[in-house]
């Protein structure tokens, strides 16, 4: 997503500053604030910034975001302040996130899902779903789900993180 510039708004003319720690203290004279920005911009660093200016500003300052910024997280109406850290994440790590949280709310059942199915609950790999059916093809459906501690592999601790994902 790249930011549009409205005519209302007057063409930031800020750029990164180097900045000189002297125990322990930044001097930067003409500015207010600093504000660091990281993550999906095209220049992440510190910049000296004036007071009252918008996120969208301090963005564009920095270069403007890459393709993969995520900006849903961001209020880009905000004001920024002094010593603000700004980090604009990446859709990659959202859709990470999101893959993890729908896998974990994901309940599968025992008795009729294949080893494909099998393999979708955190826990349960390719040989371990094998093994599941296989279990369930030669002695039939599963009565509860402490039975399957009767499969190689599968013990109490490893039943109890099973547990949530899986149904009869």
């Amino acid at each position: 997503m790249v930011l549009q510039r409205h005519n209302i708004t007057p063409k930031p003319t800020w750029k990164p500053v180097q900045i000189e720690l002297n125990q322990h203290s930044v001097q930067v004279e003409g500015y207010q604030a600093l504000v660091h920005i990281s993550g999906e911009v095209r220049r992440p660093g510190v910049y000296a910034v004036s007071p009252n200016v918008r996120l969208k500003e301090v963005l564009q300052v920095a270069g403007g975001v890459t393709p993969r910024a995520n900006l849903d997280k961001l209020n880009l109406a905000k004001r920024v302040n002094d010593g603000m850290k700004i980090h604009v994440g990446s859709r990659k790590q959202v859709k990470k996130k999101e893959a993890k949280k729908q896998r974990s709310l994901q309940i599968v059942s025992i008795n009729t899902a294949p080893t494909s199915q099998l393999v979708t609950v955190k826990g349960i790999g390719p040989k371990m779903a094998e093994r599941i059916v296989t279990y369930r093809i030669a002695n039939g459906p599963f009565r509860s789900l402490k039975d399957l501690e009767k499969v190689k592999g599968i013990g109490p601790k490893t039943l109890a993180k099973l547990r949530p994902n899986l149904s009869l």
